[in-house]
């Protein structure tokens, strides 16, 4: 999957988040919240020097790629859990942003899962797992793309329909 297509899952997933009771809070925790989950949507491909992430901090990717190659630990949910305990440990005061982070990263692994590629959801072993044959860029990648978009923007009218009083 593209970076855009990774990028608008994770604010649909962080927006549906915020639908629910327990995600109540003031709008500029909620934008940092989108934001995690932005940022998390895309922190996986953090091993390719070229997406988006990757170019933004090129030295790192290049050495994680040498590393651990494209879709290893970044690919994993082990991953998640560790980044998501760090975050936990390193910021405690703010457990939301830990949380729409992780879940940015969980719909990256599940939007990677339907390419033939896989990803190695039981990291370190190196059998990768799919459900699904997509191809990168896409008609079945336009279409679920378009499908996050309408979602992110439905979401988007429950909220501000829900802040103003009409």
């Amino acid at each position: 999957m593209q970076g855009g297509t990774h990028f608008i899952a994770g604010l649909a997933i962080g927006l549906g988040l915020l639908t629910l009771d327990r995600f109540q809070m003031p709008l500029t925790e909620s934008l940092a919240c989108l934001s995690a989950a932005g940022i998390g949507s895309l922190f996986p491909d953090i091993d390719t020097p070229d997406s988006k992430l990757g170019h933004m901090v090129k030295p790192l990717a290049l050495a994680i790629n040498k590393s651990f190659g494209h879709r290893g630990i970044t690919h994993s949910p082990l991953l998640v859990v560790i980044l998501f305990a760090f975050l936990e440990i390193l910021l405690p005061d703010y457990h939301n942003l830990a949380i729409f982070f992780a879940a940015g990263m969980v719909s990256h692994l599940l939007l990677d899962m339907l390419n033939h590629k896989g990803i190695p959801l039981l990291y370190p072993l190196p059998v990768k797992f799919h459900i699904a044959n997509l191809k990168n860029a896409s008609v079945e990648e336009l279409v679920i793309r378009m499908a996050f978009n309408i979602t992110a923007f439905l979401l988007c009218f429950y909220h501000v329909k829900g802040m103003i009083q009409l």
